[in-house]
């Protein structure tokens, strides 16, 4: 148009490098901004939203090709962000699973005659860095090697417990601790296996699954591209899991001791919005670990965790009374993970009834870390005499979970086949982590039975 204030012309010369501007409406043109892309801040009712106006009169235009650049650049900044943080996961996933094929030359693991590893609990050959402040002083020289991931992951879990008490030492973590249990504002431990009791018992005793949030696998890599813990256990606390297992290691499952806190916290969330007449149960939250000393209870006490797991397979007798019974003093619940029935004779030699709440048998090697990828390890360990023996003497109504690749193993072409197995050979329950991270749909409560299905 010619008319006067209203001149194509004087628009042209805001946009010199757009080939056409066309469309009138009122006191204004619409032209397209961007020749790659809509304009995504404006938009024209009755119009594209790549269109935009501009007023004649002023001379100055909505659309800032300032603004445009600012955009594209902040743009570029984030898709670089995200490429370096794949690039850093595939090289923790890298380093992580390196540390579990750490053998000797000869590739078998030293073994007693009952045929348990033989493990070096700390890696005495080398020396150790110390840090003061922020100074390290002597950097350790590693020429120790473990003879089997069980070993090595012993090894460098000490090396961690060392650097935690390096910045707070244990009498100042014990003093937390007892202003803590005599705070009673500070939130205390709450039962982990009365809800799961419950919930079986309410479907008439139905196979129980223990959704367990962890952000990596060894021998897998990275199980979720984005692990966002408040938002994994808000979705299982909405599809009714009774309670929720939280992988804290630093040293090859990635997890941290703050994934304790806000897991509890976002389960306390998630009841309170769904709460209803008959009321809903915050999950309890099983902090999953491998614990090998007062120092780490103490920390997980702190950081709010409800029950800890211990490693049969990593503590002797002593050690397994004396971090069971300090739990107990914490009013921390026990679930005791072993991986062959020599465990099971020991946990039945070295804890009384009632000493801790359950018991779980996995599928994974110590020797490896890996799994049993056909399911039989804790199919034999849950037919065992062993175990008959230890529900004889702690209860036959002590609860026993599976762990270990439950979900994936498939019999006959079906995960929920070998599902069934489990519960023939007399398991309550399972713990369950990569086999829902393999669900590509949403985290809804058919996800969850999807394991249980008759």
């Amino acid at each position: 148009s010619g008319s006067k204030g209203n001149e194509s012309s004087a628009v042209a010369t805001f946009l010199p490098t757009v080939p056409s501007i066309s469309g009138f409406y009122s006191n204004a043109v619409l032209g397209k901004l961007d020749e790659n892309s809509a304009n995504g801040e404006l938009m024209v009712h009755g119009s594209s939203s790549c269109y935009a106006i501009f007023g004649s009169k002023t001379k100055r235009p909505v659309y800032s090709p300032r603004n445009a650049a600012i955009q594209k650049a902040n743009d570029d900044l984030q898709k670089q962000k995200e490429e370096a943080e794949l690039k850093a996961l595939d090289d923790e996933n890298t380093k992580r699973t390196l540390l579990t094929k750490t053998q000797t030359t000869s590739g078998s693991a030293p073994r007693s005659e009952d045929g348990e590893l033989i493990i070096k609990r700390r890696e005495v050959h080398s020396g150790r860095a110390i840090s003061v402040s922020t100074v390290e002083w002597s950097v350790a020289e590693k020429t120790a090697v473990p003879t089997s991931a069980l070993e090595g992951f012993m090894w460098d879990k000490e090396a961690e417990v060392d650097r935690f008490r390096e910045r707070v030492p244990l009498p100042n973590l014990l003093s937390q601790v007892k202003i803590s249990m005599m705070d009673p504002g500070s939130s205390k431990p709450r039962d982990w296996i009365g809800p799961i009791l419950q919930s079986a018992d309410a479907a008439n005793g139905k196979f129980v699954i223990i959704p367990e949030c962890k952000r990596m696998e060894p021998t897998m890599g990275s199980l979720r591209k984005r692990y966002n813990i408040p938002k994994l256990v808000k979705q299982f606390t909405q599809a009714g899991a009774p309670a929720i297992s939280i992988n804290c290691d630093g040293v090859l499952f990635g997890g941290t001791l703050e994934d304790i806190t806000a897991a509890r916290e976002a389960a306390s969330s998630a009841a309170v919005a769904m709460s209803t007449e008959d009321g809903v149960i915050a999950p309890p939250v099983l902090a999953s670990d491998l614990i090998l000393y007062p120092y780490q209870l103490y920390k997980l006490r702190l950081a709010g965790a409800d029950a800890i797991s211990l490693v049969a397979g990593s503590l002797s007798n002593k050690d397994l009374l004396y971090l069971t019974k300090i739990a107990k003093s914490l009013q921390l619940q026990v679930v005791i993970s072993v991986s062959t029935k020599v465990q099971i004779q020991k946990v039945m030699n070295s804890l009384d009834k009632g000493s801790f709440a359950a018991l779980s048998v996995t599928n994974r090697d110590m020797e490896t870390f890996g799994f049993d990828e056909n399911g039989s390890q804790a199919i034999s360990l849950l037919e065992s005499s062993e175990l008959a023996e230890l529900k004889e003497k702690h209860g036959d109504d002590l609860p026993v979970f599976a762990e270990g690749r439950v979900g994936l193993i498939n019999h006959e072409g079906d995960s929920s086949a070998y599902i069934q197995k489990l519960k023939e050979a007399g398991a309550f329950g399972a713990f369950v982590g990569s086999g829902l991270a393999k669900k590509k749909e949403g985290m809804d409560e058919s996800i969850l039975k999807i394991l249980v299905e008759e």
